[in-house]
C-alpha cells in the first residue's frame, strides 16, 4: 500500500503519522490490491488552533473519503479513520453478499 502525505503548514508528530499509517494498513486488508492512500494535513492559526485532516483511500472496490476539522489531533484521526473504516466494511460486506448470491457453489457444497 502506497501512502502519500501532503502537509499544509508544519508536519504532524511522528507518533500521529505512524498511527495513521498503521490504521490505514489495517483497513486496507479488507480491500484488493493495489490500494493507495492520500493524506492531507493542514494547520490553521499561529499555534495550530485548528487541524484539518483529509484521507482518500483508493482501491479497485472504489474510493473512500474521510474529512474532518478539530482542535484535537488524536480525536480527529480517530474520527476520520472510523468513517473510512465504516465505508470499507460496507463495501467489503456488499462484495461478499454479491458473491454469496451469485449462484456459485460454496466450498462445503463442492465436497458433497
Amino acid at each position: 500500500m502506497n501512502i502519500d502525505w501532503t502537509f499544509r503548514g508544519e508536519p504532524i508528530a511522528d507518533e500521529a503519522r505512524q498511527r495513521v499509517d498503521d490504521q490505514l494498513h489495517k483497513i486496507a486488508r479488507l480491500l484488493r490490491e493495489p490500494t493507495d492512500a492520500h493524506v492531507v494535513v493542514g494547520h490553521e492559526g499561529p499555534t495550530h488552533q485548528r487541524v484539518d485532516l483529509e484521507v482518500v483511500l483508493t482501491s479497485p472496490e472504489g474510493t473512500f473519503k474521510g474529512h474532518g476539522e478539530s482542535h484535537d489531533l488524536d480525536e480527529l484521526v480517530r474520527d476520520v479513520l472510523h468513517r473510512i473504516d465504516a465505508q470499507v466494511h460496507k463495501a467489503h460486506d456488499k462484495r461478499l453478499e454479491a458473491r454469496r448470491h451469485s449462484g456459485a457453489p460454496t466450498p462445503t457444497a463442492e465436497g458433497q
